[in-house]
């Protein structure tokens, strides 16, 4: 069965293996009184000549649950490539508009962490617009060709057939927890539509089958819930599975 889920996944990521999207996830901590000063920099910062240079998609999150963690908000800012990052920020690295953005952002929180990540594939709904509820879910990844292979086979049975929103897996390039190599982004219209879908199906032995067998391939480590506040930039999350 390993090998029937290997061979699966090695289609689905073979299918994919043009589509390098990448994603730059950056956490901050805002005290309440700095949040709407942080948000106004970005939003400034999305009117100037330097962001029409930016051929990505950037959200604005909200960290609504986040466990012991310090972050609240993030920005996460996807490309279609890693060589697009790289010739925006040769392009604006010293740019005054860009100095700006970063130093409003600096003087109105605490910088925490940041992570890249490269898409792999993804199932179910595409959102059209980054302000969505996310639920991510991070986990160490053993066998990635597997993991795949597992999710694949089982997405068109129909246990899976009411899921609401969709999901996106993404690899860990640099960054991270310790033993983080993989994050599954599931989007909704409302976490609620998640957590009522879990609900409802683990009553269905065919579905905690499905979540049991990934086990083999994976070790979860947490997860955290996410609103996305506001979208900019001409690239759709959309965008990420063309």
């Amino acid at each position: 069965m390993k090998s029937f889920f290997f061979l699966i996944g090695l289609v689905v990521m073979t299918l994919n293996a043009n589509a390098q999207t990448v994603w730059l996830s950056y956490s901050y901590a805002v005290k309440p009184e700095k949040e709407i000063k942080f948000a106004a920099t970005i939003d400034r910062f999305s009117k100037t000549e330097t962001f029409k240079k930016f051929n990505g998609s950037m959200i604005f999150t909200l960290n609504a649950f986040n466990g012991a963690n310090s972050e609240t908000h993030g920005i996460q800012v996807i490309y279609k490539s890693m060589e697009d990052y790289e010739k925006l920020m040769d392009e604006i690295r010293n740019d005054a508009d860009f100095t700006a953005f970063r130093k409003g952002l600096s003087q109105n929180s605490t910088f925490e962490n940041e992570a890249l990540f490269q898409w792999v594939t993804g199932f179910g709904e595409s959102p059209s617009t980054g302000n969505r509820a996310y639920l991510a879910q991070f986990n160490m990844v053993t066998d990635p060709m597997g993991y795949v292979g597992a999710i694949g086979a089982n997405m068109s049975k129909p246990f899976m057939k009411d899921m609401p929103g969709g999901f996106d897996i993404w690899q860990v390039l640099v960054g991270g927890a310790p033993g983080l190599t993989h994050v599954v982004v599931y989007n909704y219209d409302k976490l609620s539509d998640g957590f009522n879908f879990v609900n409802a199906s683990i009553k269905n032995p065919e579905f905690t089958k499905f979540i049991g067998s990934l086990n083999q391939f994976r070790k979860p480590l947490g997860q955290t819930a996410t609103y996305g506040l506001a979208t900019y930039g001409p690239m759709t999350p959309a965008d990420i599975r063309k």
